[in-house]
């Protein structure tokens, strides 16, 4: 939780929202998963009980501004397990269009970062893709990632790779293969 209080934090300073105190933000985790402990999937089946953290404007601010009232909340859910049958292969499609902006917000976890990739992601199934390839926005020549997840690629001499922007959305899953590796 605390990993996921950071990236809470930083995206507040992002745009422009207070932040939410560490300690607080792990002891609303933890009462939340207490108060759905009745959905926690059965263990070895692959399911989880998922958490989305969201702060929102809620004030009655009109204008381009920060807002002077905000709303946290964790939206809780049981899910099945990510890959079904297993992780396999995808066919990815470089994408014509960018996720992000060059200099922009693209490394804050807003949800219009998410936004982005709902109309090319679209069009990549229309037309048999299973997934968007990302390029840096800048150049359009590096490897950023896709609309659901990031690249992490391994040499031949065993070297893991990670794209590095500015414009890649931050992944606690990504960090924790990095970490382990």
């Amino acid at each position: 939780p605390e990993a996921n209080a950071e990236r809470l934090q930083s995206t507040c300073r992002g745009i422009m929202m207070p932040e939410l105190p560490t300690e607080k933000f792990v002891e609303m985790c933890k009462k939340v998963i207490k108060m759905n402990e009745r959905f926690i999937p059965p263990y070895g089946t692959g399911a989880s009980l998922y958490l989305r953290p969201l702060l929102i404007g809620t004030g009655i601010t009109v204008g381009v501004k920060p807002a002077d009232e905000y709303l946290f909340l964790i939206f809780v859910t049981p899910v099945g397990p990510y890959f079904k049958g297993g992780a396999k292969p995808i066919s990815i499609k470089v994408s014509d269009f960018d996720r992000a902006a060059p200099n922009g917000t693209g490394n804050i976890k807003a949800g219009l970062n998410y936004a982005m990739s709902l109309y090319p992601i679209q069009l990549a199934h229309k037309e048999g893709f299973a997934e968007n390839m990302y390029l840096d926005p800048k150049t359009r020549t590096k490897v950023e990632e896709t609309g659901g997840a990031n690249f992490i690629f391994i040499t031949k001499d065993g070297t893991l790779v990670t794209p590095k922007s500015d414009s890649i959305l931050p992944s606690i899953t990504r960090r924790s293969i990095c970490y382990v590796a």
